[in-house]
């Protein structure tokens, strides 16, 4: 991680900033269209989805249910300045942190086939809140970048 090229991107506004962050990343990163991961590490095989927000991320765990718990995620807090805090995880540990475990998984899967029977659409979404900057400090969360407060 290059972490001057991390404290001068800009991150707010809407969606697509993958291009700009693999700038930070590295050159062994490649940037992927998958549904739940962003890159890949073309020496490892390493995947990594990437949330960015102010400090409030919207899950949708129906999406991570079934997934493979070792994808690492970024979770990338800004603000008007710019990147100011970088924390790293597993997705499966986001979940447990979440307090997402496999009896949660099974009732929201079988309440979304319910819905799904009434009309509401196979599109959807369940979506929960997490403040990515209370989890700094959690078990098995790492804090790769934080900027100081006066820069």
């Amino acid at each position: 991680m290059n972490k001057a090229i991390l404290k001068s991107l800009k991150m707010g506004g809407k969606g697509g900033k993958e291009q700009e962050y693999q700038k930070a990343l590295g050159m062994e990163w490649e940037r992927v269209s998958a549904p739940l991961w962003d890159f890949v590490n073309k020496n490892t095989g390493e995947r990594l989805e990437l949330k960015k927000q102010k400090n409030l991320q919207w899950l949708d765990p129906l999406k991570y249910g079934d997934a493979d718990k070792s994808i690492t995620m970024h979770l990338l807090c800004y603000d008007d300045k710019g990147p100011d805090l970088l924390l790293e995880t597993t997705l499966g540990n986001l979940l447990d942190l979440m307090k997402l475990d496999n009896k949660f998984f099974k009732t929201i899967s079988e309440t979304k086939k319910k819905m799904q029977s009434y009309a509401y659409g196979k599109k959807m979404q369940m979506k929960m809140p997490v403040k990515i900057r209370d989890l700094e400090g959690s078990s098995g969360v790492r804090t790769v970048f934080k900027r100081k407060s006066n820069t």
